[in-house]
């Protein structure tokens, strides 16, 4: 990779800052191909990695108002934090529209659902979403989802709102279906195989991805021998 990953993704983060971002997926995927289909990639220390997909996720955060996550990330993901971290920390920081931090909303039906994750604990201010009636710990804050997924995050993006969706691809897709979601920040692995443990399910087809929205700006990257794609989208 030449440059930072600031400087690697300029085209991706100035496109993005030139107009609001409304409901954003970030999303990072396998597609060993510009045609193939978009699988989401499962975390675990085998997932390719990528520095520019790490920043852009870390921006996406910096940008947020509000970051939507589902219980079923938390539980694959036991060690995950939403702290602003790295070199670029204090910029990503100083970027951001207000001082205070961007809520954490926790899409879950409560269903082992761990009260001490760190992601409950950490710079975004964590709000458990559960169905009525569901059995939450008692030292979590909560509220109840009224509605679906989807009203949820529209009610969240009224006035103007950066919402950011990192919900897995079940929800992701649902959000889609429902044609809530106004950009997309795509991360694609270009690996040519990826083992089936860390393929996690389509986000959403390509078909949808062209119809629904316009390809804005797009770079490129190679790390540690693999060759990936980032790109923004906007809805058309």
């Amino acid at each position: 990779m030449s440059g930072s990953p600031p400087e690697v993704l300029r085209p991706v983060l100035d496109a993005a800052a030139s107009a609001p971002l409304g409901v954003v997926h970030v999303t990072a995927v396998w597609a060993p191909t510009p045609e193939a289909p978009l699988v989401t990639l499962r975390i675990g220390p085998d997932t390719p990695k990528s520095a520019c997909d790490f920043h852009l996720l870390q921006w996406s955060r910096a940008m947020a108002d509000v970051i939507v996550v589902t219980g079923q990330v938390l539980r694959d993901e036991h060690a995950l934090r939403y702290e602003l971290v790295g070199p670029h920390r204090e910029a990503l920081l100083a970027a951001r529209r207000q001082p205070e931090p961007p809520e954490l909303h926790v899409l879950t039906s409560g269903r082992g659902l761990d009260p001490d994750h760190p992601a409950l604990h950490g710079w975004a201010d964590a709000l458990v979403v559960a169905p009525k009636g569901a059995q939450l710990p008692a030292s979590v804050a909560s509220t109840t989802l009224e509605g679906s997924p989807a009203d949820h995050v529209r009610a969240l993006a009224d006035g103007g709102s950066t919402v950011t969706i990192e919900a897995g691809p079940r929800t992701s897709a649902g959000l889609h279906d429902a044609d809530v979601v106004d950009t997309v920040l795509l991360a694609e692995c270009r690996a040519p195989t990826l083992a089936a443990a860390l393929r996690a399910g389509e986000p959403l087809g390509r078909a949808t991805l062209r119809e629904r929205f316009g390809h804005v700006a797009r770079t490129t990257a190679e790390e540690n021998g693999v060759g990936w794609e980032f790109g923004l989208w906007r809805r058309a």
